[in-house]
């Protein structure tokens, strides 16, 4: 999980030079954290890498109030497919969010070395080289600190994104 925290900060920094053209609502990112709902539909960016034999995917966006999501699954095996992603004993299919606030704080989910009490799961239901889809809940922590009490729980999660994916994870 180390590896896709460190493909998101890059992620992010590529993300943040990026302008979405299209604002169309269907490339979004939406969520309700800590009790409140954000919509995450601008400076849109997904990408797919393979390092150090994992496979990895990211759809990034931010809100009107410049707020970052990023919505990460992995895995091991030779694809991505449709399937639940998560903290599991096998770390074969692995999931992180990460929330960045304009402030500098950012939160993220625990990584797959610490223990999966409160896991983060993405249920990827579509994922084809012009469509990414799924639905995810859990827990993010303060600088991914799970020993942290400044924690924000998430709800309602879901992503669609109809921008193209690498052809490299299908």
């Amino acid at each position: 999980m180390k590896k896709i925290l460190s493909i998101s900060v890059l992620a992010i920094a590529l993300f943040s030079c990026k302008k979405s053209g299209s604002g169309s609502p269907v490339n979004s990112i939406t969520a309700t954290i800590a009790d409140t709902v954000y919509t995450f539909n601008q400076n849109i960016l997904d990408t797919t890498l393979f390092q150090s034999g994992t496979l990895e995917s990211a759809v990034i966006a931010s809100d009107q109030n410049l707020v970052e999501a990023a919505v990460i699954f992995g895995t091991k095996s030779d694809r991505i497919t449709t399937t639940t992603y998560g903290h599991f004993g096998d770390s074969i299919n692995l999931a992180e969010f990460q929330i960045m606030f304009p402030n500098g704080r950012t939160y993220s989910s625990t990584s797959i070395s610490e223990s999966p009490s409160s896991p983060f799961l993405i249920d990827l239901t579509s994922f084809t080289t012009t469509h990414s889809q799924g639905t995810f809940t859990g827990t993010v922590y303060l600088n991914g600190d799970t020993t942290s009490t400044d924690k924000k729980v998430i709800t309602n999660g879901s992503f669609n994104f109809t921008n193209p994916i690498n052809k490299l994870a299908l």
